[in-house]
């Protein structure tokens, strides 16, 4: 009987917050994850062949839109999932015609991103394209917004 390997989600964010949060929850659901503080932090590491990228917009030094295009320049196809707090329009147009999964307004959903991360490590399936529609649909009480301070607290706290 073979071994079945664990996806690994790499998540790369400039506010320790918002990484250790993100960690906690997909750890909670089976996957295993590694966490950077910058683009050149993730792109110094040994990578380890993650199956998707969490990816902040902005950050100090690289951004996020920036770490996409060198990854296609190196044509390296993980799928990436863009969070943001300043996401707009453009943006979001540009990071799905370089091929983005999934692009989360935060504050977003556990069920925003966990939809996200399943797309992004089901090919063939349809890709999402902005939360907006689908976070509004998909929250109840006990479905928590990450992407805020407070809420990622939560979600560490509860995790461990």
């Amino acid at each position: 009987m073979g071994t079945t390997e664990v996806p690994l989600i790499s998540v790369i964010d400039d506010d320790q917050s918002v990484v250790e949060g993100i960690v906690a929850l997909m750890e909670s659901v089976g996957y295993a994850t590694a966490g950077f503080g910058s683009a050149e932090d993730f792109l110094s590491s040994s990578r380890s062949h993650p199956a998707c990228l969490i990816l902040d917009v902005r950050m100090p030094g690289m951004g996020g839109l920036e770490l996409q295009r060198r990854l296609a320049a190196e044509r390296d196809e993980t799928p990436i999932i863009f969070i943001t707090a300043h996401g707009d329009d453009e943006v979001s147009a540009e990071a799905a015609r370089r091929g983005a999964v999934a692009f989360l307004r935060k504050p977003f959903s556990q069920a925003a991103l966990l939809a996200a991360v399943r797309s992004a490590l089901a090919p063939g399936e349809q890709q999402l394209k902005t939360s907006d529609g689908a976070t509004a649909k998909t929250r109840t009480p006990a479905d928590m917004e990450l992407g805020s301070r407070d809420a990622l607290r939560r979600v560490t706290t509860e995790t461990k």
